[in-house]
């Protein structure tokens, strides 16, 4: 209920990260060479959040992630796959303070279809149906509470007759002080399964 009356006070709006400080970031993270020759799947580098919501903290360090984990096998029956995603996202310490009080990520695949149930999934982990910049996705999000650095994460499933899937991720946030949504850019991730595991 508290999610509900929070989600119908809030106004819908698109607002364009600053350029300057994402070229910034981007040259940054590709001139630090990586170490790590893992297959698990790494948490994207991280974009500053919109510091034009009228917050008190201008701190321009202010980041999140989202990242896609393929720890658990896919399944497959009948000549489709039911992929099993583990959806990670989180943001850093400040975020409470400058405004933002809700954080997710909205995914759709031009690959299959995300089968999600709407509402509450883990303990702060909530889908809910959004329309963003024209096409039909699901949000997963959670709420902030605190200006702790917080990681969370939800089960995304996801069904297709392809093994390797396109799924596509935009960041989506609120802010309080300035009462409204943020969206950003799309992410596009190429998602392969470790393992196929028979219905």
């Amino acid at each position: 209920m508290f999610s509900i009356l929070i989600r119908q006070h809030m106004k819908r709006t698109i607002t364009i990260l600053n350029s300057t400080i994402l070229c910034l970031l981007c040259m940054l993270f590709t001139a630090c060479p990586g170490g790590d020759d893992s297959d698990d799947p790494q948490p994207n580098p991280p974009i500053p959040v919109d510091n034009t919501g009228g917050g008190t903290n201008n701190d321009d360090e202010l980041t999140n992630y989202v990242a896609l984990d393929n720890s658990w096998p896919s399944l497959y029956s009948n000549g489709k796959y039911t992929h099993q995603i583990f959806l990670r996202y989180g943001v850093s310490k400040g975020h409470y303070s400058y405004g933002i009080n809700e954080f997710g990520v909205c995914v759709r695949t031009p690959d299959g279809t995300v089968t999600n149930k709407t509402g509450q999934q883990l303990n702060n982990s909530y889908i809910s149906n959004e329309t963003i910049n024209g096409k039909s996705m699901k949000y997963f999000y959670s709420f902030i509470f605190n200006d702790n650095k917080q990681d969370f994460g939800a089960m995304l499933y996801i069904t297709s007759t392809m093994k390797t899937i396109t799924v596509e991720c935009v960041r989506h946030y609120y802010n309080q002080k300035s009462n409204k949504y943020v969206t950003g850019g799309t992410e596009t991730f190429t998602y392969t399964p470790k393992e196929i595991a028979n219905k």
